[in-house]
C-alpha cells in the first residue's frame, strides 16, 4: 500500500524582489536560489529510510508498522503571489507503507493453536480489516472468559 503526498513548501528566498530594485537580473538569482533549495530539500527527502511508525503487540503476533522511503518525487518551484516568499516549492511523492507481523518466540503448543483457530476465524470473516476484526475478536473472547 502507498500514499500520494503533495506538500508544498512557501518560504524560498531571504532576498525579495519587490523590494530589490534591481530588476530581472535580482529576480533570475532569486528564482535559482529558489531552485537549489527545493533542489536540496528533493535530495534529503530521497536519503530518508522505511521508519518504523507503530507498533501492535497481543498474545498471539506482534505488527509492526513502517512507512517509507518516499518514491517517485517530484519537485518544482512556481512564482508565488506574496511579497515575504516570492517562490513556492511543491513536492509530490509516493510513501509506501507496509507491515511485518512477528510471532512470539517460546510460544506454548495451547497458546499456539489458540492463535490458529482465531486466525481460521478471522479468514472465515473475510478478513478486509484484520487488524480491527482481530480487536473485536479478541474483546469477544475476553468477555467470554469472565
Amino acid at each position: 500500500m502507498s500514499v500520494k503526498l503533495r506538500l508544498v513548501f512557501g518560504v524560498f528566498s531571504v532576498l525579495s524582489v519587490c523590494f530589490s530594485g534591481t530588476g530581472w537580473g535580482q529576480e533570475d538569482r532569486t528564482k535559482q536560489e529558489a531552485i537549489e533549495q527545493m533542489r536540496q530539500v528533493a535530495k534529503a527527502m530521497k536519503q530518508c529510510s522505511e521508519q518504523l511508525t507503530g507498533s501492535s503487540s497481543g498474545d498471539c503476533y506482534t505488527l509492526r508498522l513502517y512507512a517509507g522511503p518516499p518514491t517517485n518525487l517530484e519537485w518544482d518551484v512556481l512564482p508565488s503571489k506574496t511579497v515575504r516568499s516570492p517562490f513556492q516549492g511543491i513536492v509530490e511523492f509516493t510513501l509506501p507503507t507496509r507491515t511485518e507481523r512477528i510471532d512470539p518466540p517460546n510460544q506454548s503448543a495451547k497458546a499456539h493453536q489458540k492463535c490458529a483457530e482465531n486466525e481460521a476465524e478471522l479468514d472465515a470473516m473475510g478478513a478486509s480489516t484484520r487488524a480491527e476484526m482481530a480487536d473485536e475478536l479478541a474483546k469477544k473472547r475476553s468477555r467470554m472468559a469472565r
